[in-house]
């Protein structure tokens, strides 16, 4: 069953009031409600600020993956990624004229050559 939500745009004037607004518009009922923000450091100011609930999406993921009764296996991140541009080139291969470029290709032993090269003009 999917339950309603709403989204709602709040204009504020600066980080504090910004936080405060969080705290009023998170009405604590059951289940209590979960913000969800960029990255763990985010979540951690923002819950020491704000009485309040605060998750990354991935962890917001894992919450909700964790609720199953029968969770099949979880992705990982590369696995998404691998799976995302097979269907980005699929896609991009049935639009005659475009060209699909996943951007560089970066190897082991690219990367270790950039390292050394860069450590060795800072000498």
């Amino acid at each position: 069953m999917i339950t309603p939500r709403r989204t709602r745009l709040i204009r504020v004037a600066d980080l504090q009031t910004f936080r405060r607004a969080i705290g009023s518009l998170a009405v604590h009922g059951e289940p209590s409600p979960l913000i969800v923000v960029p990255t763990r450091g985010a979540a951690r100011v923002l819950m020491a600020s704000v009485d309040v609930q605060a998750v990354t999406r991935d962890e917001l993921y894992d919450r909700l993956h964790g609720r199953l009764v029968d969770p099949p296996r979880r992705l990982s991140p590369l696995e998404r990624d691998v799976m995302a541009q097979a269907a980005a080139r699929a896609a991009a291969a049935g639009v005659e004229g475009r060209r699909f470029s996943s951007g560089p290709v970066w190897s082991p032993k690219c990367c270790a050559s950039t390292i050394s090269c860069g450590a060795s003009r800072s000498r």
